[in-house]
């Protein structure tokens, strides 16, 4: 039997899948608004369900040395939903894009608006080499919904910023890891926007934020947060957050474009 929400049919509508859910209020920030990074939870949760349900999910694929994990997003906004409104989540493969697999997102109201798009990219790894491996040692194909589009474009490359403030520094404990044992997304993107004072939250909103994993970050490692403002353009900003230490290996990237909206 097809799980709950999953669409029965053919394996082609089995690739679309919706879920609605209550906004609580933990995940709202001072503003009445939910935080973005509920809506990365969001994100990872209806994903990880949806891949259970096509049996590409952690049962299916921890036997086999196998997990997904997640190497960039874009997320653009177009409003945040509040306190009890009511949100449908709605996800599918949209397409295998060289070594990824493309996965698109509509967050809708009850009247079927949009609340926001993104479009995500998931690496296979090999659990035991901790390497990418190739899509094709998957139990089976992904069936792909290629007509069917969150978001038109992929994210720009992001470039290595050679200088930028350092606004941030944080030590990845306990309640940071995920399953994987390294730290869970949604943390990084709590540790980026934590970078900004209270004031700069009450006087912008998030329009689109595109974020790269680069490497995994594990418990007692000290992460720096470093952020550029472009000055042609001071509502974009670039951020990058790196490893302590001689090397200072990058673990996430993001760029933000910010709207003036005071509270």
């Amino acid at each position: 039997p097809a799980p709950p929400n999953l669409i029965p049919a053919s394996r082609t509508l089995d690739s679309l899948y919706r879920t609605t859910f209550t906004v609580p209020p933990h995940e709202i920030d001072f503003s009445n608004r939910l935080k973005i990074s509920a809506l990365f939870n969001a994100i990872q949760t209806t994903a990880a369900d949806h891949a259970e349900g096509l049996d590409l999910g952690y049962k299916a694929l921890h036997p086999a040395g196998l997990f997904w994990v997640l190497s960039w997003v874009r997320l653009e906004i177009e409003r945040l939903p509040r306190y009890q409104d009511t949100i449908t989540a709605e996800t599918w493969p949209h397409r295998r894009y060289r070594i990824f697999s493309l996965r698109d997102f509509l967050f809708l109201d009850e009247q079927e608006q949009v609340y926001a798009r993104a479009r995500s990219a998931w690496l296979l790894i090999n659990a035991n080499s901790r390497r990418v491996t190739s899509l094709d040692n998957l139990p089976h194909p992904v069936h792909y919904l290629e007509e069917r589009s969150a978001l038109e474009s992929m994210p720009d490359k992001i470039h290595t910023m050679s200088d930028g403030e350092l606004l941030l520094e944080k030590e990845i404990r306990y309640s940071d890891l995920d399953l994987n044992q390294h730290t869970n997304n949604a943390r990084y993107v709590e540790f980026m926007l934590d970078g900004y004072s209270e004031e700069f939250h009450r006087r912008h909103r998030m329009q689109s934020l595109t974020f790269f994993f680069r490497s995994e970050s594990r418990c007692g490692d000290r992460l720096l947060l470093h952020r550029y403002i472009e000055p042609e353009r001071p509502s974009r900003h670039h951020l990058r957050a790196v490893k302590a230490g001689e090397d200072e290996k990058t673990v996430f990237q993001a760029v933000i474009d910010w709207l003036d909206d005071i509270i």
